[in-house]
């Protein structure tokens, strides 16, 4: 009866000055539960319908980030992996280019240096 008591309240204070019976307050009870159910049920569909945009996003994602042995599809995770790799061997490959250009040089200006000493002892 408390609970009616206090749905009664809540309504009274919403609706204008007006005798009720007390089958039109049950009634009036009755409608604003329909109407919260249906509000109640349309959120769940909606929440529904967006976990289950969600999961395909989701798998949408997963499908990009991972391998497929069954296709044999590398992911992007995969791949970047392989592009990593492949540019650390070029900065090597790099590097060691350059150290051999350098040891090239300072061994080529040694024996130009030794052709100029002897060029000019025997001038």
């Amino acid at each position: 009866m408390a609970l009616l008591h206090i749905c009664f309240t809540d309504i009274k204070e919403t609706m204008t000055n007006k005798v009720m019976t007390q089958k039109e307050i049950i009634s009036e009870i009755r409608e604003e539960q329909k109407t919260m159910a249906e509000m109640q049920f349309r959120l769940a569909a909606d929440l529904s319908t967006f976990f289950n945009k969600q999961e395909l996003f989701n798998q949408r994602i997963s499908d990009i980030l991972e391998n497929d042995e069954k296709t044999d599809k590398k992911g992007l995770v995969y791949e970047v992996a392989e592009v990593s790799n492949r540019v650390d061997k070029i900065e090597l490959k790099g590097k060691v280019t350059a150290g051999k250009i350098a040891v090239t040089v300072t061994i080529l200006t040694f024996i130009g240096g030794i052709v100029l000493k002897a060029i000019n002892i025997f001038d």
